[in-house]
């Protein structure tokens, strides 16, 4: 959990300005010439260190008091402004002089700008005082530092582009693109600012670790041009480069795949071009010339990325992200904006618009284009009763979803539907007028569906035929073999006579044909699902020849052996024919069983052809497993189905034989019912066998399930002792190494000019978190002293020394437990992980300065902001009597204990400065003191009543604790760049504020916090005044939330926006905050069920690489946050080779195209597990599938995208269409989906090991079930999705069978075992 260091609730009279942070000053050093001294003795002989470190008798409270804050992070009384009457009974601050585009050195605010219009000013104005939408763009350190001298730190927004003299393109010119792109197609100026923002941002990110020319050209290889572009790969999916050279309409659609045949004939010839002169680009593009194989194509593309200018660059840039910054709900619909851009570059390079002298007006680019296509998404699922938006009651197979207006775009057939009201035809206007009528389009006659999730269990047929093919015909061979009777001639139970050998292997035999039959039902359910008039659909007619003829292969000589031969005739010829096609129909079950649906006798996968290129990129790109993971996948699965077959046969079948035999002979002599005579009840023994097959056959596939869990829980047991981070390895081990481990993998020494001994930088890093613990008051004094670092006299007389906590080595007593932590408690737990996490291989940190930015994004809808005093101290129930309080007290004993002792020094020192005499009557203190260990508080005064609010909120599941948890990465940036830049603290000299600053202006540059609150503008006044708190906590905290304004002319409806506010935003006239960008959207974006919806809105707002998705009541903590750069480095980016991305030379091979990491997972630990056996059992579950199996199912492939707490590749996610799915009722979990499109497309999934958070869940019995219910329900409608379509038959089997017993699997044998449990 993370403090403001503004508030001391410790402390009465505060000055209302005070020192931004005094406790890392007086932590660090009151003295930061210090850093001088190179001597661990130099570098702490000071008087106040000394005060701090080595008071030993019960005085180390005091001067911690003057240097920490105790209480929270708040500026409850600290701020003038602040009244208790709520949010809107506050003063208005005198607005900042903000521009809306600041940089160079020194920042100084620029000239104003006199609101909106139709055009803006050049670059060389700035933007800043009134705008029309009332929006305000805070400058974050716009002026310079009074620095006493000293060498002056650069102070814009952006210093790793803007300082650096070699940067390619300057801000001003960028600036003017921005500006250029705005009025030439009409966005909006907000969003352009925040567009802009967001540009140079990612830019800055980029060039901390590369140089500026690099920096842009990766960010253009990956949002335009290189290989992982989303773009690029649309871009020749959909063949418009084939449009590009001759024009669809000149061309014909129907005729590319003749001109693709044409183009395979010249892809040899161009291969040999390639390699004999491919650097020379003017010969070769002269030689490739009426060449349109892709290999060709994708030469040419090189040569004109390499070609562009990085003016060009930023352009093209530029212009995706004005179209992303504006498309709302279009957002979701990734190809569908590949098209928008083609169409809008295109228009940018047209005569009519370089002719052109007015710009379009503002907000053209929002009505034209996307409101048209978000008006008919809207159609889809709510219909206009009586005035009002009213879902419509329609079933998933009769909407137009998302999923289907994007894939409308893959090909080039589907762009030519494009049709307007006249009939004419997009593709057959020139390109360059495209752009301008699109709001022309007819959409409603152009999208249909691509995929029918219609409501039936044949789904998983289609989708899983791999896994009924394995077990329904290796069950039948099984049974097979042992039903002797059922072909036996004349069988005498007495004699057990034989039947034929040739019928035994012929019966057995029969298990080829019963997975033809599966596959031939899985082709058949495939027409009804996927329509025949996409482009995208297989032709499955050569697939189902095909599997007829298979048919006949495997079924026709069984009956040649019982036709020729009956049951009772002995033939050689019949042995033969048996034996040979026992071994043809296991062949066929091999083959079925490895060979997905989708490359089945079908073309549909074979990459040598364009005509599936599109299915192909964006549905089975699956990155490739490798070496070791690779092993490992197919070494599970053969011990799994290995240890299966095995124990099923001995175990499960042969226990089957004798009943068969019993039953299948028995005559039931019955008289029967009136109705049905003896008809049904002499058949019960034959029923009965036949309920005992199918019993037998629901257990054969649960079978397969234990193994799973089984041999998965062995290899991830067998990786955490790979790891080190079993719970099995030594304490001593652990805790002895730890110093080591944080100087070598908390600390970024490589680059370090070492100036000062490990021990130094060690101690200043291991004392933070121990007093952070103290802060949230895990520990008490007693056991701080005994874990921190003290000075102690130097055996050099004068000097002092710093002497390590006793705690790194005397793990061997007994009184371990109790001599430094609380018994059981949170901060044992913590200290615990956090040493054991440095135990296993961790990614090097790279420096502050160099690390990439990223941000926290949190959804916020209803949830508990901060508890009020009235949810604290009433009763929760009228029969329990129990209150909330009194509750969390006895959870959490010991950090109730330490938070009474802090509120009465607080009160004492209260009455000390008011004047107050101190009772000496032991007996009346004693009394006097129990309202404090009631109800924490005696006066009823508001810094006393808001401690406890915060205590209880902290330890309960509100968005305060998340919000306080995670602002703990701001904490850890600054306490890393300070011990590890200590010429920081020299440039500063004695000036501790502008050393504050610039260590909150690193933090601010490189991590950012957005909680999407959509309700904001409708809170009532207890939530707003608790909104605002969080503002005035944490006011670097960013909330994006919907506001909405009457419509300007009658009959039209309202306008929305989306909009963000900090805490730096003034406040204006009506007591709301002024936003920094507000950005008007299409309508109501709520369309689904609420979560990805808000998200989406709000994504334009994030800033940075690498984004954190995280639930609102989750928690993070200071020792955790310092992990944070090795954990953005598993997404592979940080160390990555400088080359140029459109180098002319031949394609990427398949075998090593490179595919990047999009989502890296961590733990989680459930901090509401304590809440009874029931809650114990159900945050058991979610950890161990957070853990256990996280861990094997990330290195075999099997894992997908969960939600929180995940880190995404910003770029990578935000350019396939966003961080989750909202399509209402299908998209139930919606999170998921994220993980599925990043598979498909050839994502990278990974998990660490080392960094967990916390995660709170609602674990009684009702809150259980409804979560069970969601995640059911949930399922449910996953296997109705086209995701599982092409999952299922389309990976590989290895990677099929992790995906299909990570997942569906448990949903499935759920409904196996309800239907047993029914039917016997």
């Amino acid at each position: 959990m993370s403090y403001n260091d503004n508030y001391d609730p410790n402390r009465v009279n505060q000055n209302p300005n005070p020192n931004p942070n005094p406790n890392e000053q007086g932590y660090y050093h009151d003295d930061p010439n210090g850093y001088q001294n190179q001597s661990e003795e130099g570098f702490y002989n000071n008087g106040g260190q000394q005060e701090y470190y080595d008071n030993q008798e019960g005085n180390y409270y005091q001067p911690y008091d003057q240097q920490y804050d105790q209480g929270y992070d708040q500026q409850y009384n600290a701020d003038p402004n602040y009244q208790q009457g709520g949010y809107y009974d506050q003063q208005a601050r005198d607005p900042e002089a903000y521009s809306d585009f600041s940089y160079g050195p020194g920042g100084a605010p620029g000239t104003p700008y006199d609101g909106y219009g139709t055009q803006y000013t050049p670059s060389q104005m700035s933007y800043g005082g009134e705008r029309s939408s009332g929006a305000s763009t805070p400058i974050y350190g716009a002026g310079p530092y009074d620095q006493g001298g000293m060498v002056a730190i650069p102070t814009d927004p952006y210093p790793a582009w803007t300082a650096d003299n070699q940067a390619p393109v300057t801000i001003e010119q960028i600036e003017d693109v921005f500006i250029d792109l705005t009025n030439r197609l009409g966005f909006q100026r907000d969003s352009m600012r925040n567009m802009f923002d967001y540009f140079m941002v990612m830019l800055d990110s980029r060039s901390s670790r590369m140089s500026p020319a690099q920096a842009l050209l990766s960010l253009h290889a990956d949002y335009i041009g290189g290989e992982s572009a989303n773009y690029k790969k649309w871009y020749f999916a959909a063949q418009m480069d084939v449009d590009d050279e001759v024009g669809f309409s000149n061309l014909g659609i129907g005729k590319l795949s003749r001109k693709a045949r044409k183009a395979k004939k010249k892809s040899k010839k161009a291969r040999k071009a390639l390699e004999e002169g491919g650097e020379d680009t003017e010969r070769t593009l002269e030689v490739l010339e009426g060449d349109n194989s892709l290999d060709a194509a994708d030469y040419r593309w090189k040569a004109k990325m390499n070609a562009l200018s990085p003016v060009e660059k930023v352009r093209q840039v530029a212009l995706w992200l004005l179209i992303w910054g504006e498309a709302n709900q279009v957002r979701f619909t990734s190809e569908c904006l590949c098209f928008i851009y083609k169409c809008a570059a295109d228009y940018l390079d047209s005569d009519a618009c370089r002719q052109r002298s007015d710009s379009m007006p503002e907000g053209d680019f929002l009505n034209r284009v996307i409101t048209p296509l978000y008006r008919f998404i809207r159609s889809q699922v709510y219909e206009v009763v009586d005035g009002r938006y009213v879902k419509c009651e329609k079933d998933h197979n009769k909407i137009i979803g998302y999923d289907d207006v994007n894939q409308l775009f893959w090909y080039c057939d589907g762009i030519a539907r494009i049709v307007f009201e006249d009939g004419t035809r997009l593709v057959d206007i020139p390109q360059g007028e495209r752009y301008l009528r699109l709001g022309d389009v007819e959409w409603i006659n152009v999208f249909f569906k691509t995929y029918k999730e219609v409501r039936t269990w044949l789904h998983i047929v289609t989708n899983f035929n791999r896994i009924w093919v394995i077990h329904l015909s290796i069950y039948w061979m099984y049974c097979a073999y042992n039903s002797p009777t059922l072909y036996t001639h004349n069988y005498v139970q007495v004699l057990n006579n034989q039947p034929l050998p040739s019928s035994r292997w012929a019966s057995a035999a029969l298990g080829g044909t019963v997975a033809v039959v599966i596959e031939l039902l899985a082709t058949g359910f495939e027409w009804m699902f996927v329509p025949r008039k996409w482009a995208g659909a297989q032709h499955l007619t050569r697939r189902f020849t095909f599997l007829l003829i298979m048919l006949a292969v495997n079924l026709g000589p069984v009956i040649f052996v019982f036709a020729w031969t009956g049951s009772h005739t002995y033939s050689k010829a019949a042995l033969v024919v048996s034996i040979i096609f026992f071994f043809v129909a296991i062949a066929t079950i091999i083959f079925l069983a490895i060979m997905p649906l989708g490359a089945l006798f079908t073309p549909y996968l074979n990459k040598s052809s364009r005509r599936y290129v599109a299915s192909q990129t964006f549905t089975a790109s699956f990155a490739k497993l490798e070496g070791l993971d690779m092993y490992l996948s197919y070494l599970l699965w053969v011990t799994v189905f290995g240890a299966k077959l095995a124990e099923s046969y001995f175990f499960l079948i042969l226990s089957l034989r004798d009943p068969i035999r019993n039953l299948s002979l028995t005559n039931m002599r019955c008289v029967g019912e009136y109705w049905y005579k003896d008809i049904v009840c002499k058949q019960q023994a034959k029923i009965t066998l036949g309920l005992m097959y199918a019993t037998d056959m629901v257990l054969f596939f649960l079978d397969t399930y234990m193994w799973y869990i089984l041999v998965n829980c062995v290899f991830s047991v067998g990786r955490s002792f790979y790891l080190g981070i079993s719970i099995l390895t030594p304490w001593r081990n652990i805790f002895t190494r730890l110093p080591k481990r944080v100087y070598s993998k908390i600390l970024a020494t490589t680059d370090m000019e070492i100036k000062y001994k490990p021990k130094v930088l060690i101690s200043q890093v291991w004392n933070a978190v121990v007093i952070s613990m103290y802060r949230e008051h895990l520990l008490a004094i007693d056991h701080v002293q005994k874990l921190l670092y003290h000075q102690v006299p130097s055996e050099v007389e004068g000097k002092r020394t710093l002497r390590a906590p006793t705690f790194f080595v005397s793990q061997d007593d007994n009184n371990f437990e109790t001599e430094f932590f609380p018994k059981n408690s949170e901060a044992e737990r913590r200290i615990s992980f956090f040493a054991q996490s440095l135990a296993t291989p961790i990614p090097e940190p790279l420096p502050v300065d160099n690390m990439p930015t990223f941000t926290v994004f949190t959804p916020h809808y209803a949830e508990k902001i901060l508890l009020s005093l009235r949810e604290i101290i009433r009763e929760d129930d009228q029969f329990s009597r129990v209150t909330l309080l009194e509750y969390l007290k006895q959870l959490h004993p010991v950090e109730w204990d330490c938070f009474v002792k802090d509120t009465k020094i607080l009160a004492e020192e209260t009455a000390a400065f008011e004047g107050e005499e101190k009772e000496d009557d032991n007996m009346k203190q004693e009394i006097d003191d129990l309202p404090f260990y009631c109800i924490g508080f005696k006066s009823a005064a508001p810094e006393y009543t808001l401690r406890t609010r915060i205590w209880a909120s902290l330890r309960s599941q509100t968005l305060y604790r998340t919000v306080s948890g995670f602002m703990n990465y701001a904490r850890a940036i600054k306490l890393l760049y300070r011990v590890e830049n200590p010429e920081i603290v020299q440039m500063f000299g004695g000036n501790a504020e502008g050393l504050e600053r610039e260590l909150e202006r690193m933090a601010r540059r490189k991590f950012k916090f957005v909680v999407s609150m959509q309700r904001l503008a409708k809170f009532k006044a207890e939530e707003l005044e608790n909104a605002e708190f969080l503002l005035r906590a944490y006011p670097d905290l960013q909330i994006a939330y919907l506001d909405e304004e009457p419509p300007l002319n009658e009959g039209e409806e309202p306008r929305i926006f989306s909009s963000l506010i900090d805490g730096h935003c003034e406040i204006m006239e009506n007591g709301r905050r002024r936003p920094k960008f507000r950005v008007q959207i299409s309508g109501n974006p709520i369309l689904g069920d609420g979560k990805s919806d808000n998200q989406n809105h709000a994504l334009i707002f994030t800033r940075g690489e690498y984004l954190q998705l995280i639930d609102a009541n989750q928690d993070n903590y200071l020792e955790e946050c310092l992990k944070i750069r090795s954990v953005l480095a598993e997404f592979e980016e940080l160390n990555v080779e400088h080359v140029n991305p459109y180098a002319p030379g031949l394609k990427s091979d398949a075998s090593v195209i490179t595919h990047p990491v999009a989502i890296v997972g961590a733990r989680e630990y459930i901090f509401s597990e304590n809440s009874g056996v029931l809650g114990d059992v159900a945050a058991g579950k979610e950890q161990t599938f957070g853990t256990l199996f996280a861990r094997t199912l990330s290195q075999i492939g099997g894992k997908l995208h969960y939600g929180h707490p995940d880190f995404l590749n910003t770029i990578y996610m935000t350019t396939r269409g966003g961080v989750s799915k909202a399509q209402k009722g299908l998209h139930l979990n919606e999170d998921i989906y994220a993980g599925m499109t990043a598979l498909c497309r050839g994502g990278r999934i990974k998990h660490c090991e080392y960094f967990q958070c916390g995660k709170g869940r609602d674990l009684g019995f009702g809150s259980i079930l409804n979560f069970t219910t969601k995640i059911g329900a949930g399922m449910g409608e996953q296997m109705l999705s086209r995701e599982y379509y092409y999952l299922g038959t389309q990976l590989p089997i290895d990677r099929f069978l992790s995906f299909y017993y990570a997942h569906l699997e448990i949903s499935q044998l759920q409904m196996f075992n309800i239907h047993l449990v029914v039917t016997t």
